[in-house]
């Protein structure tokens, strides 16, 4: 049995690792002494026995207030460890903050990073800083770390990333997810999820299905790109899930995306959805969802609850529930709920963004072998601080500004969604 530790403060200096939100409660919360021994710790975190209670203490946090305590107590260690042990994020800061000596650079964090606001002062992590010559695929992780998991970003704005999760990175991201699993999708113990979406090295679908193992629901994986649609939806027959995982939109969902399966159950009358999929629920992810999806999926197939999920490989995405309707003439539905304490959500001015939105950088806290810092994914979003919402997230590319002034959101043929215009 190794030591114990009792602050936050030694964790960097006894675990190697920056703290975490999971690290706050236990320790503050819960005056309970972590194991010194990171791989004792790792073992505390994935412990079938305790992950019940686990995901009970994530889910103490009930505001975005509460979680911003969280994240300006924790913000400063986070970008120190990305600053000290991050040849790539030196040279990122050193040149953007002109502050190229690494002994000034970490005074000048500690000096100027001392809560969420202050990341504003720091320059956003884009997909062309991963994606450098000199620097991809490996230049973003530390030296010396062990990957227990790596994704691949979707690849659709260039060559795909490789980004790395440790083992406590990943099992914190899943208790993360598991606890909007738990209030968004209401699982219990042997609910069935049928997954019709991409399995490794795809972030979406094996993040969701181990947190919903978290939950002891049954995950079940269908190898649906041989099949057609009409024998994915006898396998919608066969099976009778309790939540539907799927795509929104073809042809990127293919024959397992939403729109798709709806399409071919009216055409061939066979009524699957509705008979399968009444009173259930959908988690939807990869783009946004059409108003018009939606409101037959509420309507015509009688699900209980759409959830959309959003994120990256970057970030292992988080929930939010799409309601049924909505009156503002934007024709698509793409939303999340902040997790309080676990990001930190930084708006970015652009000014070329329609009123209302911005780009925004969502920093990880307590990411270990690939810091997640102000990452930019160029995405536009109506970020509600107070509320703890990001709404009508959708790529920075698909707004196209119109001669009167408004813009048009014009998501590609390879997504499909619909146009909607702002």
């Amino acid at each position: 049995m190794t030591g114990k530790i009792t602050s936050l403060e030694e964790i960097g200096e006894k675990q190697d690792r920056p703290p975490n939100m999971l690290d706050y409660l236990l320790i503050e919360k819960c005056g309970e002494a972590i194991p010194e021994d990171k791989y004792e710790y790792r073992d505390l975190i994935c412990s079938s026995k305790r992950t019940e209670e686990l995901i009970d203490l994530l889910g103490i946090v009930k505001n975005q207030a509460e979680g911003k305590k969280i994240a300006d107590l924790l913000v400063q260690d986070n970008v120190l460890y990305a600053v000290e042990n991050s040849e790539a994020y030196q040279k990122k800061y050193g040149n953007e903050l002109n502050i190229r000596d690494r002994d000034k650079l970490i005074k000048w964090v500690k000096e100027n990073i001392k809560s969420s606001e202050d990341l504003e002062h720091l320059p956003p992590l884009t997909n062309d800083d991963i994606r450098k010559p000199e620097l991809y695929p490996y230049g973003w992780w530390i030296p010396g770390k062990i990957p227990a998991k790596v994704f691949q970003s979707g690849g659709t704005t260039g060559d795909p990333a490789y980004i790395p999760y440790s083992k406590i990175d990943y099992e914190i991201a899943c208790l993360i997810a598991a606890k909007g699993f738990k209030e968004y999708g209401e699982i219990k113990e042997n609910s069935r999820a049928l997954f019709l979406v991409p399995p490794d090295p795809h972030a979406f679908g094996p993040p969701c299905s181990h947190s919903l193992e978290k939950l002891r629901a049954i995950s079940i994986w269908k190898h649906f790109r041989n099949l057609s649609t009409e024998q994915i939806l006898d396998q919608i027959a066969k099976v009778e899930p309790d939540i539907l995982i799927a795509a929104p939109h073809g042809p990127k969902g293919a024959a397992g995306a939403l729109d798709v399966l709806l399409k071919k159950d009216q055409e061939l009358g066979t009524e699957i959805l509705p008979t399968y999929l009444e009173n259930k629920k959908i988690v939807s992810g990869g783009a946004p969802i059409s108003t018009e999806l939606v409101e037959e999926l509420y309507e015509d197939v009688g699900v209980e609850r759409i959830v959309n999920a959003y994120g990256s490989a970057n970030i292992i995405g988080y929930f939010g529930p799409i309601r049924r309707k909505r009156e503002d003439g934007i024709k698509f539905f793409s939303e999340v709920e902040i997790p309080a304490g676990y990001w930190i959500v930084t708006p970015i001015e652009d000014e070329e963004a329609p009123e209302g939105w911005s780009r925004y950088g969502i920093t990880v806290l307590g990411r270990e072998i690939m810091p997640i810092i102000k990452f930019d994914h160029e995405d536009y979003g109506k970020v509600d601080l107070k509320r703890g919402k990001i709404e009508d997230i959708c790529r920075k590319d698909w707004f196209v500004k119109r001669e009167d002034g408004k813009y048009e959101v014009r998501i590609p043929s390879q997504v499909y969604t619909c146009i909607s215009e702002v």
